[in-house]
């Protein structure tokens, strides 16, 4: 009965270990659950518009890349910072798509626009993390429009997918996925306990060998060493 006990607080504990403050499984879900429901949202909207053909096609697969990518950028942020951020995704996205548009097709301004927009989407790092989802956002954008030689007629539906997604995971964030500070706290120091606890074990399992092989003893220390990084 105790070593089903111990094993099951060592399983416990590397669980909670594994994740702290569980922010990579809501990262994890809040993507996968963005981009699943902003297809059929995507596609309601289309109807409702009455787009047709390659617009349906390309206004649903822009607007589930772009509720990916703010799913991953607005996760961790309170409502208004959310907000904040997400208010100038529609507005990267279209210096992306604009950019791409202007090269009218031709390969040559294409390579030239690729190579601008990829460094200014790199540079543009510099200013912090939302920055970073900014540069993202205008390359996805710049790409999905080369990728589809898009002209000026399918830009306004392709900001608008960015729109619709961008209201939808702020909405999403803001109520099913919304994260409480009071919880995450919980969870990572709980996380904190389950490292210490771990640790605490591999060094009595370093003393429980000292009578043993050198072999035993040299893993015993790799293991306290690893608890312990």
């Amino acid at each position: 009965m105790p070593e089903l006990r111990r094993l099951l607080l060592e399983t416990k504990d590397r669980v909670a270990a594994s994740d702290p403050g569980l922010g990579r499984l809501r990262q994890a879900l809040s993507a996968v659950f963005a981009v699943g429901t902003a297809l059929p949202v995507q596609l309601g909207v289309a109807s409702l518009l009455g787009y047709h053909g390659q617009v349906v096609f390309a206004a649903t697969m822009f607007g589930a890349v772009v509720a990916m990518l703010a799913s991953n950028a607005l996760v961790a942020k309170s409502r208004w910072a959310a907000v904040r951020t997400a208010a100038f995704f529609p507005l990267a996205v279209g210096i992306g798509l604009v950019a791409a548009t202007l090269t009218g097709g031709e390969r040559l301004y294409q390579v030239i626009g690729f190579a601008a927009v990829l460094f200014g989407a790199v540079w543009v790092r510099r200013f912090g993390t939302d920055w970073f989802f900014y540069g993202f956002m205008a390359w996805m954008g710049f790409f999905f429009a080369t990728f589809l030689q898009a002209t000026w007629s399918l830009v306004p539906e392709l900001v608008l997918a960015a729109v619709v997604s961008t209201v939808w995971v702020v909405l999403l964030l803001a109520t099913l996925f919304r994260a409480v500070p009071r919880r995450v706290l919980h969870s990572t120091l709980g996380a904190c306990f389950a490292r210490g606890r771990a640790t605490a074990r591999a060094c009595a399992e370093l003393l429980e060998v000292r009578g043993a092989g050198p072999r035993a003893q040299e893993r015993a220390r790799r293991q306290v060493a690893a608890q312990l990084a």
